[in-house]
């Protein structure tokens, strides 16, 4: 009976790991401009107090959703120009760019990528 209480609680341990790893999987996989800031870990390293970590938190949030809304007003607002001027062979040679382009994307996602000199400018 022990060894089946010991079992569920491994069973437990591994899926909740996997979980994690799932979803750090799933977030890394997202362009950057898709995902979401690690306000968090930023108030962490600025040694924010707890009033000045909520409010910075929100604060940033509301800015990165209005970047975010703002980048996709301007997606479509391009794609409704773009199909006023251009032939539906030429929107669809642009599609198929943008299609090449995600699935560069995509095997660079494994590849080492360069980071920026100052990634720890709040340490």
């Amino acid at each position: 009976m022990k060894n089946v209480a010991i079992f569920h609680s491994a069973n437990k341990v591994i899926s909740g790991a996997l979980l994690l790893l799932l979803l750090a999987g799933t977030a890394s996989a997202m362009p950057p401009h898709e995902r979401e800031p690690d306000f968090h870990r930023m108030a962490e390293r600025l040694e924010l107090d707890d009033s000045q970590k909520a409010s910075f938190i929100t604060i940033m949030k509301e800015a990165h959703q209005e970047k975010k809304a703002q980048r996709e007003a301007t997606k479509e607002k391009t794609k409704q120009q773009l199909a006023s001027i251009l032939t539906e062979e030429q929107l669809g040679k642009m599609e198929q760019a943008h299609d090449r382009r995600d699935e560069r994307r995509k095997e660079m996602k494994g590849k080492k990528r360069r980071h920026c000199k100052d990634d720890d400018q709040y340490n």
